[in-house]
């Protein structure tokens, strides 16, 4: 007998003899279809190795090489969705635009679950101007695809750029009902509304808003400002002060002083806005922008008692900042502008100070140090001039202007050389602007006279005149210059009178001319020109000695010395005034 081992051994044999008794035919079929499943599975293998190449190219932003890798693995596989996105996105980053989008519709062709195909056939759509077919694009992604509402927003902007309102209404409703109330889909509703003229829906929206969100003062603004622009003014008013009874809020009594401002309750207004101001986290840039509106009320009393006290408040609560000290000195600034206060001169000193405080905390502000450099050359402050000027040029060495100020500040200082060094190298800078160069060239000729290089000073003035030869300082100071020098007369006296025929009640020029002519030795003619001046009132010291001379020349010797001493009055340091007149005859 067997044992059980032996039979299961046979019988185990038997399944295999069995196993390799295969009908040769089925054998040959399978190792086809075995075939196939490896060339399938290589093609799919070189797809991706292609796909991911390509991937990598496309971060590298080496577009021409990723373009390749993904046409190749559409050559593998045709009907590959991601790739034919990849390479729609290669083109609109080329902007290519139709190729992108031919390429992102054959990407949704073969997958229609993808919404990053839609956003990209609609960014591309939106590109070159399509926006119906950007909207299309959306439109099916929101019906085909779930989970993809809050694109909502995105169409209803894009029906917002086309003007088409009841659409774009339509859509912010349905994100509405999807994701409740939110104050970017109400405020764009109530934009919606006033465009179309819908005031009582706009600010059904906005109270929608307030009550939604009733501790947040942005919205009580918002809605009072629809309210108030669209005559609804008392109800604005309203809605602000009942949210202040709860809330001791600085930016709703602002808007609410302004309110009362337009309403002429200037007294409730004034109120509000110093209590605003007195708030030191309010905005400055916002407490500036209320001050400017008094300050463009000047010069009107009133407006100019509130704001200067408005001004005293910023510089209490905002004491370390640029734009406190500056809003200030443009206060007074217009001040001394509109002449409304007397003591100018104090003014402007008091100007300087809040300009050089601004800078002191923002010296980055060109325009400041224009200012500050231009009240001290107002106030003849020389010093500050070439301090200022000079700090400013470590700043900005490349704005010309400067380099005027500090050539201009030497030159009142007497320190010629040093003034000729700064607009010399001004000078250079400011080769491509003209009227800058003209005053440029006219400083020039001042410093070279002063230094007695009366070559290079009348090359500086025969500069300025050629670029605008009807300069009547330049050609005013010219003409002097060659007076004094008794050089060119003639050439003088015809600059000198053309200013004069422009300026025939100028003292200065008066006086220009009839030094020329008397130095023509045409004192008659001097003398009827500088009587002009004398009786203007408007003579100084130069326009008394000048008479002089010329009466002494004329031989009237009392009325020369009358006239001399009139001019040691008003000027003890006229050259050779005191022997002049002690011993009644010209020194020159």
């Amino acid at each position: 007998m067997r044992d059980t081992g032996t039979i299961l051994k046979i019988m185990l044999l038997a399944l295999l003899l069995i196993a390799g008794c295969v009908d040769t035919s089925f054998a040959q079929k399978n190792k086809k279809k075995n075939k196939k499943h490896e060339s399938d599975e290589s093609d799919r293998r070189a797809a991706e190795f292609h796909f991911i190449d390509g991937e990598k190219f496309f971060i590298l932003e080496d577009y021409a090489k990723a373009l390749s890798a993904f046409q190749k693995c559409l050559g593998i596989t045709p009907e590959n969705s991601a790739a034919y996105y990849k390479i729609a996105e290669i083109m609109y980053r080329n902007e290519q635009y139709p190729e992108a989008e031919q390429n992102a519709i054959k990407a949704i062709l073969y997958d229609k679950t993808n919404k990053y195909y839609y956003l990209l056939a609609a960014d591309i759509a939106t590109a070159y101007g399509d926006f119906d077919k950007a909207t299309g694009y959306y439109e099916e992604m929101l019906s085909t695809i779930s989970d993809t509402e809050f694109y909502y927003t995105e169409l209803a902007g894009l029906y917002l750029f086309q003007n088409k309102l009841d659409e774009a209404l339509q859509t912010y409703g349905k994100a509405e009902e999807k994701y409740g109330i939110s104050d970017q889909i109400s405020l764009q509703k109530q934009q919606i509304y006033l465009k179309q003229n819908k005031i009582d829906e706009a600010i059904r929206e906005g109270q929608k808003l307030v009550d939604s969100y009733p501790g947040d003062h942005r919205f009580v603004l918002t809605l009072a400002e629809v309210m108030y622009a669209n005559g609804k003014k008392d109800q604005a008013i309203d809605l602000l002060t009942g949210f202040l009874k709860f809330e001791n809020n600085t930016a709703v009594k602002l808007q609410l002083a302004q309110y009362y401002r337009k309403e002429d309750r200037h007294e409730e207004s004034e109120q509000l806005t110093k209590e605003s101001f007195a708030d030191p986290l309010l905005d400055l840039e916002l407490k500036t922008q209320v001050l400017i509106i008094y300050i463009n009320r000047f010069p009107d009393s009133s407006a100019i008692s509130v704001a200067r006290e408005l001004g005293r408040i910023l510089i209490d609560t905002h004491p370390n900042e640029s734009e406190t000290y500056l809003v200030n000195a443009d206060m007074l600034a217009a001040l001394n502008s509109s002449g409304a206060l007397e003591n100018a001169e104090s003014i402007k000193t008091k100007t300087a100070e809040y300009y050089s405080k601004s800078l002191a905390y923002d010296p980055s502000n060109f325009t400041v140090w224009q200012n500050l450099l231009n009240l001290d050359m107002q106030l003849n402050r020389w010093d500050s001039i070439i301090v200022h000027a000079k700090t400013a040029l470590d700043l900005f060495p490349n704005q010309p202007v400067i380099y005027l100020y500090a050539g201009m500040g030497y030159s009142q200082k007497k320190d010629y050389d040093e003034a000729v060094q700064y607009l010399e190298q001004g000078k250079k800078i400011a080769a491509t602007n003209p009227q800058l160069l003209v005053s440029f060239y006219s400083s020039l000729g001042s410093a070279y006279n002063a230094l007695k290089d009366h070559v290079n000073s009348d090359k500086a003035y025969e500069s300025a005149i050629e670029l605008k030869p009807n300069d009547d300082i330049v050609l005013n100071n010219y003409s002097y210059y060659l007076s004094l020098r008794k050089e060119k007369l003639n050439k003088a006296r015809r600059m000198a009178q053309d200013v004069v025929r422009r300026n025939p009640d100028n003292a200065t020029y008066l006086d220009t001319y009839a030094w020329v002519l008397y130095q023509l030795k045409e004192y008659d003619e001097a003398k009827r020109i500088l009587e002009k001046v004398i009786q203007s009132n408007n003579a100084n010291a130069v326009h008394y000695d000048h008479y002089g001379n010329v009466l002494y020349r004329l031989g009237n010797v009392n009325k020369a010395v009358e006239n001399w001493q009139k001019a040691k009055k008003l000027d003890e340091n006229i050259d050779n005034i005191d022997k002049k007149i002690s011993r009644k005859k010209i020194f020159e």
